[in-house]
Parts: structure tokens; sequence; C-alpha cells
């Protein structure tokens, strides 16, 4: 059985451990920002994959593009291949979603099963003041609606591993006016009264990263609550992470309203692609943090990662 480990520390080293203890790793530095996504720039696979993170508070998602090797003469094919989970890569938009909600289980190789789990966004609904419909080629009707920020972020279980995914088939929210979208809003109702909240800002596809710059992504928001009574503004950054925000009071109801933008590239259209909400019911994040340090420390694993820190600071030099 593989069983998986991923580790975001302080210091900024990602490690993903298997029981052979390999892994992929990065330092802070070794960090550059490629069109507004977050690629780890690693000379040890830089020839045979592209790996960028998704990075949030309690949530780290690696998601990869390799270049398939040409067995005969051991060349790389120029032409890259996106990484996706198998239980996703086949699905029509509406067929993902019926094995995403109803959490469905799936014979899909000799291996084992697959399911899906969702990430808990602590979203009970969101509404939007508008949105905006596209005709495709195909005669079809894209529908970029506020409920598409829900359920961005679900795990895929199955005998050999458990790791977590963004959900790249789902489009954003897109607001649907003319110009900018300044003024628009989504009012979001939590399932728990809370103080965080995080916003992943933009058009967020990893199989389509142009559509990030191409479209435009909030600059500045306001967010406001009736129970209790509190406005606050915010400035999101232009990068493909999720912004942690703090909010003035716990609340249950909120509505957010685009107050500036950073213009898109081919588009004014104005995207937001996902929004998880703090459950104040589970344990604080540096309360999870100790046990899981304290548990690699007792089984050796915190060794083996300052053995490769020391490593990797002499290949620096």
């Amino acid at each position: 059985m593989k069983l998986g480990l991923v580790i975001y520390s302080d210091d900024s080293i990602y490690c993903r451990f298997w029981t052979s203890l390999q892994l992929a790793w990065t330092y802070k530095n070794r960090k550059i920002i490629e069109n507004g996504f977050v690629r780890i720039n690693s000379k040890m696979t830089e020839n045979t994959d592209r790996m960028y993170v998704l990075e949030g508070k309690n949530v780290i998602i690696f998601e990869r593009y390799y270049f398939p090797w040409d067995w005969s003469t051991y060349a790389v094919l120029e032409e890259s291949v996106f990484d996706f989970p198998m239980i996703y890569k086949d699905s029509t938009l509406e067929e993902w979603h019926s094995k995403k909600y109803s959490r469905i289980k799936e014979h899909i190789t000799k291996e084992g099963w697959n399911s899906v789990i969702l990430y808990e966004d602590c979203i009970e609904s969101v509404r939007a003041s508008s949105f905006l419909e596209e005709n495709q080629k195909d005669g079809s009707t894209v529908a970029y609606n506020a409920e598409n920020i829900n359920d961005t972020l679900f795990f895929v279980t199955s005998d050999g591993s458990i790791d977590l995914y963004y959900d790249n088939k789902t489009p954003p929210w897109v607001e649907g006016v003319e110009g900018y979208g300044i003024g628009e809003y989504l009012e979001i109702e939590f399932k728990y009264a809370s103080d965080e909240m995080q916003i992943l800002n933009g058009f967020v596809d990893f199989s389509r990263m142009h559509l990030y710059k191409d479209n435009s992504r909030v600059k500045r928001i306001l967010i406001e609550s009736e129970e209790p009574a509190f406005s606050k503004e915010y400035e999101l950054e232009d990068v493909v992470r999720y912004n942690v925000l703090t909010l003035p009071s716990k609340t249950t109801k909120i509505r957010m309203t685009i107050l500036d933008v950073y213009p898109g590239r081919k588009w004014q259209d104005t995207c937001i692609s996902s929004i998880l909400v703090t459950d104040p019911n589970q344990p604080p994040y540096e309360e999870q943090k100790k046990k899981i340090i304290a548990l690699m420390k007792d089984n050796g694993v915190w060794e083996k990662i300052e053995e490769f820190k020391k490593q990797l600071r002499k290949e620096a030099k």
C-alpha cells in the first residue's frame, strides 16, 4: 500500500512522502510565478515535469504536467500531459458533478476502488447579483453561476493513496454585466458562524492557465455583514493562491462586493474560482501542526527532512 503524506512547513519546504520516503520538494526561493501561477523550479525534474502548487491555509495541492518519454530514443517528448486523477479525467462536466455530489464509488482500475470525498468548504448557499452565460461552438451553454465556487476541492481515495485535488472542470463565477463588474456582489451564507474565509481569485484552471491573465481578477472587495454589523475592505493578491481574510467578527452571512479589478489581457469579465470558510469547530491550525510534527519526529520522518534540507543547502552553494 502506498501511503502519501504532504507537509507544508514554516520555511516553505514542500515534501511528499511515500512509504519508500521518496519525495518532491522545493525551497521558498525555488518558487517562481509563471503567468500568475506558482511553479516549483526544481532542477531534479525540470526536463520531465512541471510542478505547480495551489496554496491556502491548511491547504496545499500539487498540480503536475509531465513530458512522456520516447522509450526507443529516451528523448523527452515536447508535448506535455496534465496529470488528472483517473476518476476525473474522462468525465464530462455533467458526469463529473454527478460523481462529485453523490460521492459514489466506481471501479476504475484492477488495482482497487476510487471514490470522491468533498473537502468541506462550510458554505451553506451562495447567490450572485449577476452571472455570465456563454454559448459554445457545439451549441451548448456554459453558466458561470455563483454555485460554481462551491466544493472546488476534493479528495480521491483508493486502496493505494489519498490525494487532494482542485476541480479544474467546473468554471468559476463570472459576473454578467458590461465592463469589469464593479458593484456586482456575492451573498454567501455560512454553515457555521465564522470570522475567517479564503478566496481563490480569477479564472483558475491548471489545464488552461492562460485564462487567469486573459480574464479580469478582483483587486479590492467590500465585505459587509448585518448580524453583527460590520463593513471592511480587502485587497486580494494577483497570484493563484487562496487569499486568507480575517473578518471583524464571527458571522453567518456576508455580502462581498467588487470595488476594483486587475484588468484582463483579453476580456473584461471578472472571475472568482473558489471560496472556503473556516470551520470554527476544527482544532486550531497550530494545535494540528504540533501533533503532526510530534508524530513525524516519533517515526523518524522529521530527521529525514533535516537531512534533505542540509543536502539542498550544499547544492545551493
